[in-house]
């Protein structure tokens, strides 16, 4: 289990990738933006959201949005 702050320094960095994904003009789906709440948390590992969205990718799932 991570500490509080640990947590908050893991939510920081997730929320500046996803601004900067935003930025390029990308839009991170909700299921991976829940897997990396879950990253934040210490639930999850960032190479399981890479391998569970390649997994995604692969069966067609994945949805590109455009960023608003």
């Amino acid at each position: 289990m991570i500490d509080c702050k640990e947590q908050r320094e893991r939510e920081r960095a997730i929320h500046i990738a996803v601004a900067n994904q935003r930025l390029e003009g990308l839009e991170p789906d909700a299921i991976t933006i829940a897997e990396l709440g879950r990253v934040a948390k210490g639930e999850l590992t960032v190479e399981e959201v890479l391998r569970n969205l390649r997994r995604r990718i692969d069966a067609g799932e994945f949805q590109q949005v455009p960023a608003k």
